[in-house]
């Protein structure tokens, strides 16, 4: 618990600003109980920390209006925290309260305070942060960072689904050529039962695809892209480049 109090003083104070982030800690006290039942009820120890509210009821509901902004503003505090050399370690529920809708984390008792985040140069805050698409685990660089992300649902999903088959986000949402490549090459589906598509059929797949990923993971994102390549006037045009390409860089017969 001292040590917990000094961690609040030394590293933290800068976060317990009244915006969020930790709560102020007004030290530790020895309360002496005059009445005890037995001799171990004679005294403890309890350390006064600043009322920030109440516990969220979880991390994808905190009991705030705007959870996405919440649960980004929390987000941005763990990076803080990790920048500081700290990681909680246990970051859940019971331990972030919630305020005017900004996240508190409290109970450093079992946190590290030498932590070397390979993560801590990455450059985020509430305005701007644009959650990415799901990593592996092994790929996330900060388990603490990825699990707070997990938890809150802040990570995109990492599949887009198409014409029944999954293919990984992060490579075709932005590269609608590339998927349709795919589509037309039945081997890469795994499956003898694959349809064959022709080119013009399979750029609507993935197209349509894309823009049903967008508009539920990326709705600003999804009008610009459909904005872009308007399903009935410019999708033909985009169809046709397609089918020349392709035609281009089929062998000649």
């Amino acid at each position: 618990m001292v040590d917990e109090a000094r961690l609040y003083r030394d590293k933290l104070s800068d976060l317990s600003n009244g915006t969020g982030c930790v709560p102020r800690s007004y030290g530790v006290y020895q309360v002496v109980n005059y009445r005890p039942h037995d001799s171990d009820d004679l005294s403890f120890g309890c350390m006064i920390i600043e009322d920030c509210g109440v516990p969220a009821r979880s991390l994808l509901d905190s009991g705030y209006a705007d959870e996405v902004l919440f649960c980004t503003r929390l987000v941005v505090l763990v990076y803080e925290l990790h920048k500081r050399g700290v990681a909680h370690r246990q970051i859940e529920d019971r331990h972030v309260l919630q305020k005017d809708g900004w996240p508190y984390i409290v109970d450093f008792s079992k946190a590290t305070f030498d932590h070397d985040c390979p993560r801590k140069s990455d450059n985020l805050d509430d305005r701007d942060y644009d959650g990415g698409t799901h990593p592996l685990a092994e790929e996330s660089g900060c388990r603490d960072i990825y699990e707070v992300y997990q938890e809150t649902g802040m990570w995109l999903p990492m599949n887009l689904r198409c014409d029944g088959y999954f293919w990984t986000a992060s490579v075709f949402v932005d590269n609608p050529w590339a998927l349709t490549d795919k589509l037309l090459d039945g081997g890469s589906l795994h499956d003898e039962m694959a349809p064959q598509y022709a080119a013009r059929q399979a750029l609507t797949l993935a197209h349509e695809a894309i823009c049903d990923y967008c508009r539920k993971y990326l709705p600003a994102r999804g009008v610009e892209y459909e904005d872009d390549i308007p399903i009935n006037i410019k999708l033909e045009k985009y169809c046709r480049e397609y089918e020349n390409e392709v035609a281009w860089r089929s062998p000649l017969k």
